[in-house]
């Protein structure tokens, strides 16, 4: 992806790029995600960054299903880069409990990354 989005790798780039159009550099990953209840109520994708920074691709509030099983099954454990807009938390309705895990939601374009971590 050559572009002028900004390169996050890092928890640093990550906050610095909330709200802004990024290219986020990381290992793609499926993580269960837990109620207070210690409960699980997603198996969802992320990628994890350099430093185990995690973020979610889109929020598991407005995408029930999340990414696709063939992506899913494409690019789990493999070096990837996502474009999209990078959130503080996933974005929801008002009436949701949120969760503060950065987020990039849309996410406009995911393939393997051809830049180092």
């Amino acid at each position: 992806m050559c572009d002028d989005h900004a390169i996050c790798r890092t928890r640093q780039d990550v906050e610095n790029g909330y709200g802004m159009q990024c290219r986020v550099i990381g290992y793609y990953d499926i993580r269960p995600f837990r109620t207070k209840k210690n409960i699980v109520f997603v198996h969802w994708p992320v990628l994890v960054l350099g430093d185990s920074t995690i973020v979610l691709l889109e929020s598991f509030w407005k995408h029930v299903n999340g990414r696709s099983l063939e992506e899913r099954e494409d690019l789990v454990g493999k070096l990837v880069e996502a474009k999209g807009v990078l959130h503080r938390e996933p974005p929801a309705e008002e009436a949701a409990q949120n969760i503060a895990i950065p987020c990039i939601s849309p996410v406009e374009q995911i393939e393997p990354a051809e830049v180092e971590l």
